[in-house]
């Protein structure tokens, strides 16, 4: 028996070793593998001239970071009506907040359409008071030819804990003023592909031997996918990235010890997987992808705010045009901030091309009489004269009727608004600039005082009331403000009779 045994150990021992040989890899399996998660893109995307918008509301458990397009009226509407829906069935009152805050950082946030869930609903920068409620975050993640691409995502929870997560991209065509979902680039099943087959590299990156079909994904397990084909990150050479949200769970995975996955997981398929996939809507934007972006409309003043959902202020402007009015134009195109300048009929002469440069940025232009005389004392012919002259004398230039004044010293009575039948603008924030006190006086005498509906008074033919300018806006911006026009501020509807605050 023992030469028995022995003779059968021989006949087992190990074959001689193949110098240079390698066990074989797994095959890639038709242009997919696992990869490490490429969600974050070039800050500088977001600098392209999108309109930078950012709303927070405490009380109603609400924060909102997104972006609009000049011109691009389809795709405004489709993100607008996302930032509206969460609150369709709440109270709301627009807020303003301590100096500090932050919010002058809007817009969209580079990365976020990639973070978990629960970092967008807790992060400042993006979730609501407390982590309870809505956060809504955007990325732009393509810009090439004349089309624009930004996820939007809608993230909802209670003290932090995710109840919903949805993500949907928008391709914006600048020149065509189309905008197509990124759910029309996908063919039906697209989704339950994509997570089939990362579940078969989930298998093989645990272990798993078998090459036995992985069994189809259940409409949960699906829906995932669906989600992570929201928000492909494609690359010049027509390779992506797809990324798939926790939770993939299949029987393969749990007989290897994974019952869910517990982070993001990344793909990387190829360009012909890609085209398979792909609807002929996908192929035709594809066509673009290699081209130069063409660039995005300037922002301009005259663009709809809504200052029932906006925390609106109106800043405006009286004496000029003056030496600085240039100046001011180019700090509130930088600011992306309306305001309105109520000129003189004596300072216009002149300065022409000022008025037409106010008017083509979109910002409000009222009248402030030919000569500045107290209207209270002169009577109601020489009133009209003083206000209608000098509106007559603007509508000539800009080729827009002027709809209301401001009276010169705040000077106005019964007989005066009689006289001339246009809404008298005052103010509720006087700077009393011309007293000179000096840009960090103004700052503090607008910034921190400002309530919602405000309307401030400063003189753009005061230096430091220009130069004060910058500093303005963004302290404003940072409490949650947006400065706009007297005609956004009260929603193209200006009241008649004396104004002094929306």
């Amino acid at each position: 028996m023992g030469v028995l045994a022995l003779a059968l150990l021989a006949g087992c021992s190990e074959p001689p070793a193949v110098e240079g040989w390698t066990p074989p890899g797994w095959d890639d399996h038709a242009g997919v593998r696992l990869a490490a998660s490429d969600t974050d893109t070039a800050a500088a995307l977001n600098d392209l001239g999108f309109i930078r918008m950012r709303i927070r509301n405490d009380a109603a458990g609400y924060q909102a970071r997104y972006v609009q397009i000049a011109g691009a009226g389809e795709f405004n509407k489709r993100v607008d009506a996302m930032i509206r829906a969460p609150l369709a069935q709440l109270s709301f009152t627009p807020e303003a907040f301590p100096s500090g805050s932050g919010l002058a950082d809007r817009g969209c946030l580079p990365g976020s359409a990639g973070w978990d869930a629960d970092r967008v609903l807790t992060d400042p920068a993006t979730g609501p008071a407390n982590a309870t409620g809505t956060a809504i975050t955007c990325e732009v993640i393509a810009a090439f030819g004349s089309i624009v691409g930004v996820t939007m995502r809608t993230v909802t929870g209670t003290a932090g804990t995710v109840t919903a997560d949805q993500k949907t991209t928008l391709y914006a065509d600048v020149a065509g003023g189309t905008v197509t979902d990124a759910a029309a680039f996908w063919k039906p099943d697209a989704a339950s592909d994509v997570w089939t087959r990362t579940v078969e590299q989930l298998r093989r990156q645990a272990g798993g031997l078998s090459s036995a079909p992985i069994a189809p994904p259940s409409d949960e397990q699906t829906a995932l996918a669906a989600q992570a084909l929201a928000d492909v990150r494609e690359r010049d050479d027509g390779t992506a990235t797809i990324t798939l949200p926790p939770g993939i769970a299949s029987p393969e995975l749990a007989g290897l010890g994974l019952d869910q996955t517990t982070a993001a997981t990344s793909i990387e398929a190829d360009s012909d997987l890609l085209a398979g996939w792909q609807t002929d809507a996908a192929a035709a934007l594809e066509n673009q992808r290699n081209t130069p972006f063409a660039g995005l409309p300037a922002w301009n003043a005259s663009l709809p705010v809504d200052c029932s959902l906006h925390t609106c202020v109106a800043v405006t402007y009286d004496d000029g045009p003056g030496p600085y009015t240039k100046d001011l134009l180019k700090t509130l195109l930088a600011a992306q901030a309306g305001a309105t300048f109520f000129m003189q009929g004596k300072n216009i002469t002149g300065n022409t091309d000022i008025v037409r440069a106010v008017a083509a940025d979109g910002h409000d232009i009222g009248s402030h009489t030919m000569t500045h005389p107290d209207l209270t004392k002169v009577g109601p012919d020489k009133d009209r004269a003083e206000v209608v002259g000098c509106a007559d004398l603007i509508a000539g230039i800009t080729g827009e009727p002027v709809t209301f004044f401001r009276p010169p010293y705040g000077a106005v009575n019964d007989a005066v608004l009689a006289a001339i039948g246009k809404p008298a603008i005052l103010w509720s924030i006087d700077t009393n600039d011309w007293q000179g006190p000096g840009r960090a006086a103004l700052i503090q005498r607008s910034v921190p005082v400002s309530k919602p509906g405000d309307i401030i008074l400063f003189h753009d033919t005061h230096r430091d009331s220009v130069t004060a300018a910058s500093d303005v806006m963004a302290g404003l911006q940072d409490r949650g403000f947006t400065p706009v026009t007297l005609t956004q501020l009260f929603g193209g509807k200006i009241p008649p009779g004396k104004v002094t605050r929306r």
